[in-house]
């Protein structure tokens, strides 16, 4: 009996020192960039975040090579008029999603470092800190593929 208590006991030492699984992390999907007559000096991008972790999520910022300056914002009506709005940071609660769309939430990407042809892939580099703590020094990055589309989402869905 002493030696399979023993090993009982060897057992939940090891289940204790072993590493727990990661976390997941926040999913990118669906991206896609307006495109633009040549010499436009931005456009608006579209995208689904997920988040299937158990902690809320902000995300903070995006950046892409491609752009000199991306924002994030909304569209908020003021007066009947529709205006956009910056967002320095845009909330992702755990288990949950968060739709850019036409009309709605939405990137606005500034300065393209060239052309913006139909179907060209544009690399975004996403970037979260646990919510509330976007000075904080933890850090989540996600890469992702942008499909740059004339048009509307009805085109069709395009995962990355």
């Amino acid at each position: 009996m002493g030696g399979q208590i023993r090993i009982l006991l060897v057992a939940i030492l090891l289940a204790a020192c072993s590493p727990s699984a990661p976390e997941p992390g926040p999913i990118a999907a669906d991206a896609w960039i307006r495109a633009v007559p040549p010499g436009a000096g931005m456009t608006a991008g579209y995208l689904t975040i997920s988040n299937p972790g158990r902690r809320d999520l902000d995300l903070i910022q995006i950046t892409s090579p491609d752009f000199g300056k991306i924002e994030m914002h909304s569209t908020i009506m003021e007066g009947g008029m529709a205006r956009m709005r910056r967002e320095p940071l845009v909330p992702v609660p755990a288990g949950s999603e968060v739709v850019f769309s036409p009309g709605g939430r939405h990137l606005m990407l500034f300065r393209p470092a060239g052309p913006l042809a139909d179907g060209d892939g544009i690399g975004l580099t996403l970037t979260f800190a646990p919510s509330g703590r976007a000075t904080g020094d933890e850090r989540i990055t996600v890469a992702a593929q942008a499909v740059v589309r004339r048009g509307n989402a009805a085109q069709g869905k395009h995962h990355l």
